[in-house]
């Protein structure tokens, strides 16, 4: 019997609360007009959206994800890894949906 098997790809993330928080990920895909939307949901289930993510180079294929201090300021700080959880969705040329990457994200306190 044939498995298929279509999993995001898994990234935890650990910030301090109250700090940007800019990552760029590159894949050898060509995602030029894919839109790109990633989110962190809170303990308590609430999505934060953060800013949609933009391709700075669609030939090296590299996306862009800005967490900013306005979101990780407003989120709890974690005492568990995995307390919160975020996620980064994409919308193809063919206007299908997939996760594409998420994991734990961790909200550390402010130093």
């Amino acid at each position: 019997m044939a498995t298929i098997e279509q999993v995001p790809g898994e990234l935890d993330i650990t910030v301090i609360q109250g700090d940007d928080l800019s990552i760029q990920l590159t894949e050898a895909v060509n995602y030029s007009g894919y839109t790109f939307v990633a989110s962190v949901h809170e303990i308590n289930g609430a999505d934060i959206t953060a800013q949609t993510s933009m391709i700075t180079s669609a030939a090296a294929s590299t996306i862009q994800i800005d967490f900013p201090s306005t979101l990780t300021e407003a989120l709890a700080v974690t005492t568990d890894e995995g307390s919160h959880t975020w996620r980064c969705v994409y919308t193809d040329l063919a206007t299908a949906t997939r996760t594409w990457v998420g994991g734990a994200f961790t909200v550390l306190t402010k130093l």
